[in-house]
């Protein structure tokens, strides 16, 4: 009779053991998917997953520009999903698309102009993502720090004639450089001028 008992409690602990299991299996594998865990996948994570998606969406707008500045050359794509390891999050990771080989590449293989092109193309696209989700958020400015300096006669043209464009659409663009040529192009400037003694005097120059 008494290893009847023990016997009945293990049978009912084992079923509800298995109730159990079962409901942990179920929670499992939606932990897995969102800590990106599950074996033969890309390890991406919820978090990333999200990013993935509203990366996608920048780079449409950012893709406008950047052709644009690379005379229809070079788009800006997120790395294939079937192509990332098991690295953490590899999936946020940019490639280059030409459109006229029709290859992909690392981004790492960018020129500094182009590399320069692509920073900006992507804080523009940016700005128009937040401006097309937030309506009430207007980026009217922007301003740029360098980078002219790594870009040749070609692609600084490029770049000016992009920028031009933007501030056609009614977006104010402030350039911080030392380029000659920006000097020469850009009307309205505000010049920092280096006298002797060590000191500095700011002046505002039009035309």
């Amino acid at each position: 009779e008494k290893n009847s008992e023990v016997l009945n409690n293990i049978v009912k602990k084992v079923e509800d053991q298995t109730e159990i299991l079962k409901e942990y299996n179920k929670v499992n594998v939606i932990s897995d998917l969102i800590s990106g865990s599950v074996n033969k996948q890309a390890k991406i994570d919820l978090e990333t997953f999200v990013q993935r998606y509203y990366l996608q969406n920048i780079l449409r707008s950012a893709n406008k520009r950047f052709e644009s500045m690379t005379a229809s050359q070079y788009q800006l794509i997120l790395k294939d999903l079937n192509k990332t390891g098991k690295r953490t999050n590899e999936g946020l990771d940019l490639m280059v698309y030409s459109l006229v080989t029709g290859k992909v590449r690392e981004i790492k293989t960018l020129s500094g102009g182009e590399s320069f092109m692509a920073a900006l193309s992507l804080a523009l696209g940016m700005a128009d993502q937040i401006k097309n989700k937030k309506g009430s958020i207007n980026l009217d400015m922007m301003f740029i720090d360098e980078g002219f300096g790594s870009l040749d006669e070609e692609a600084l043209e490029m770049a000016m004639e992009a920028l031009e464009t933007i501030e056609s659409e009614g977006r104010m663009i402030g350039i911080i450089s030392h380029v000659r040529e920006l000097k020469e192009r850009v009307l309205q400037q505000i010049r920092i001028d280096t006298e002797g003694s060590g000191q500095s005097k700011i002046r505002y120059q039009l035309g």
